[in-house]
């Protein structure tokens, strides 16, 4: 594991090695501490594009994110294109895997095409994902999408869900909450704005 990268999930998987990592991952076998390193960090990768594999949060940012997760709380990140938003995202997804909680990460775009595939084949929606079941929930590149009424009303759904049965959710947008309103509407906008603390990330194109 390389020592300048992934510090949190580091920190993360020994305390799981310590506490509960037999029970959690490695169903109740022995594995030297290298060997354990190598199955978290496939664990926490679950669902991770490659190349986010290595994505991670500032150590300092850990407790604050636990903080938010016992209100019931997650981060809304938005900012400019290319400017870290994503990093973040997974970085945090990839820090509470390795801490334990149960979580699920999309793009909302690909979600979305999932849903219509559903619907094609005569599926309900949101019971074939089962929002209300996981834990903390993760949705990149939300407003992307564009917002028809069918659209509108399955991300009113699952905003909703997650806003009445206090589930955590953690967002990352182009847009702020401001603009997102204008695209996807009052109600769901200030849903957001209560479930979530607001992190604007800010600098040029990382892409170009």
């Amino acid at each position: 594991m390389n020592n300048q990268q992934n510090k949190t999930i580091k920190y993360a998987a020994n305390e799981i090695m310590r506490k509960n990592f037999e029970k959690l991952i490695n169903n109740g076998k022995n594995l030297p501490n290298s060997k354990a390193e190598e199955e978290i960090l496939k664990f926490v990768n679950k669902g991770v594009p490659p190349r986010y594999n290595f994505a991670d949060i500032p150590l300092s940012d850990s407790d604050k994110i636990l903080a938010l997760l016992a209100k019931s709380k997650g981060e809304y990140i938005w900012g400019p294109v290319g400017a870290g938003k994503s990093f973040r995202l997974y970085g945090i997804y990839r820090f509470l895997m390795a801490s334990g909680y149960d979580c699920a990460i999309c793009n909302y775009i690909n979600l979305i095409s999932k849903l219509r595939d559903a619907v094609s084949s005569g599926d309900d929606e949101l019971d074939l994902l089962n929002f209300e079941k996981i834990r903390v929930l993760f949705i990149d590149d939300l407003g992307v999408e564009k917002g028809t009424e069918w659209v509108n009303e399955i991300t009113y759904r699952i905003i909703n869900s997650r806003y009445e049965n206090l589930l955590p959710t953690f967002f990352a947008s182009n847009l702020s909450l401001f603009s997102l309103a204008e695209k996807i509407g009052d109600r769901m906008a200030s849903r957001i704005a209560e479930m979530c603390e607001p992190v604007k990330i800010e600098g040029e194109d990382k892409r170009i």
